[in-house]
């Protein structure tokens, strides 16, 4: 991939989701990429360096698409719609896909 990061794929070694500022870190990633202007599928990629673009970790099996749709419901209205496509082989890591592909959704974190 000639750009590491671009508008509609962002990189990230881990993702942990234990604490409220971790869920809320990972919601931002997703809405961020969910509300971009760009065309097409946008892409949350875990598992590798963002320096070496090598692959470092697998994700924690405890994180399923329940798991992160739970979370996006929780903190976001409304929430983006998004698929787990976990690859089959390890070395590709893991990607997320927030399901609005045309990038005008309103999505908010709602206040308190």
């Amino acid at each position: 991939m000639p750009d590491w990061e671009t508008t509609t794929v962002e990189f990230k070694r881990q993702v942990n989701l234990k604490l409220d500022k971790e869920k809320a870190e990972f919601v931002r990633d997703v809405l961020a990429l969910a509300t971009t202007k760009a065309s097409g599928r946008r892409w949350l990629v875990i598992g590798f360096d963002n320096n070496t673009h090598q692959f470092t970790v697998s994700v924690d099996p405890a994180i399923t698409q329940d798991r992160l749709e739970d979370i996006l419901n929780a903190y976001a209205s409304p929430a983006p719609q998004m698929a787990d496509s976990s690859a089959a082989q390890p070395v590709t890591g893991h990607g997320t896909v927030p399901g609005q592909e045309d990038g005008h959704d309103q999505h908010r974190i709602p206040g308190p």
